[in-house]
């Protein structure tokens, strides 16, 4: 999942300008889909288009070797007890200097939300982008603006804006997470990961979403809506469904208890190949393993361990699986 863009990396591309202004099929083809799948990004495109349009109506046309000249004509156009470039420090993306530009000119009159009015410089803000993110062999508790609580599992990332519970509940995941949401039927909580995106009102439910992993959601309490682009389900409470690209969703029932064990400190292996097993422990535990002649033989693998050290889980495994293994510093290596 690619994540929010700044609008420069838009206004910088020459098959953008070739989609706002229809001049080239491919680029149009690719902008209109890059539109569709990538939600986060329209408001953004959208301003930049706007930008485009505007320079193209007065017979100029953007370009980053410009800048310098442009930052010149807004403090000519706009003013001030300063110059402006040492006013902002340049630390404003060159968007906002662009839409300045136009709008001091007149020839723009939309992008309000990216232009402060005189007088509102101190009340009028762009929403932030938060990112939370864990390492592996590390989890967080993240308490949310809204009341609501999320566990975020190792090498999981969260993305959210900072008026998030005020105009939108809207989270991006990479990873896994457990949520514990607060009700809110006036504010949706939706949760978007690779492929699913996950609708809740006040329920708890888990997504697992790491990537080149099968993804899926589990419902733990409560009701919730799981979409596609071209497909949609309802889950209910032990109930979960999984994403296959060809495939229809489908809803199965699950074991509750394995599937939040992680949140509890706990891991739980259910028919586990050794693929599998190797990716959970490198997860949790920080580690990089190694597995030589794991082929020789099928492994489906039931085991629990509770707040078990890496040598203690090895050590069990190692009898049921019937491997020799050794730990260096971050690294194992394993011998069927």
């Amino acid at each position: 999942m690619d994540f929010p863009k700044d609008i420069d990396h838009f206004l910088k591309q020459e098959s953008f300008k070739e989609w706002v202004f229809r001049t080239n099929e491919r680029s149009v083809r690719y902008w209109e889909d890059y539109y569709e799948q990538h939600p986060m990004d329209r408001l953004v495109m959208e301003d930049a288009a706007s930008i485009l349009e505007g320079f193209h109506q007065h017979g100029t046309e953007w370009s980053s070797s410009s800048e310098d000249k442009l930052w010149a004509r807004i403090d000519h156009e706009i003013g001030g007890d300063k110059p402006l470039v040492k006013r902002m420090k340049r630390k404003r993306p060159v968007a906002m200097m662009i839409a300045a530009l136009l709008f001091g000119l007149g020839l723009i009159s939309g992008l309000y939300h990216l232009v402060p009015m005189e007088g509102e410089v101190d009340t009028v803000r762009q929403a932030e982008l938060i990112i939370r993110s864990n390492p592996k062999g590390q989890k967080t508790k993240i308490h949310m603006p809204d009341g609501s609580s999320v566990y975020l599992n190792s090498e999981s990332e969260l993305k959210y804006s900072s008026d998030f519970g005020i105009s939108n509940r809207d989270i991006y995941l990479v990873g896994e997470a457990f949520f514990k949401v607060e009700s809110n039927k006036e504010l949706p909580f939706i949760v978007h990961s690779q492929n699913l995106s996950t609708r809740a009102v006040g329920t708890e439910f888990n997504v697992n979403a790491y990537p080149y992993e099968s993804e899926k959601v589990q419902l733990v309490e409560g009701e919730v809506l799981v979409y596609t682009e071209d497909q949609s389900l309802t889950l209910n409470a032990g109930e979960e469904t999984l994403f296959h690209p060809e495939k229809a969703m489908t809803i199965v029932q699950f074991e509750l208890a394995a599937a939040m064990a992680w949140t509890e400190g706990e891991i739980v292996f259910r028919r586990a190949n050794m693929r599998e097993i190797q990716t959970v422990l490198e997860r949790w535990y920080d580690v990089e393993i190694r597995v030589e002649n794991a082929d020789q033989q099928p492994i489906r693998y039931n085991g629990d361990f509770q707040k078990a050290s890496l040598k203690e889980v090895l050590e069990s495994l190692s009898y049921s699986l019937k491997f020799n293994y050794t730990i260096q510093n971050k690294k194992v290596n394993i011998i069927f």
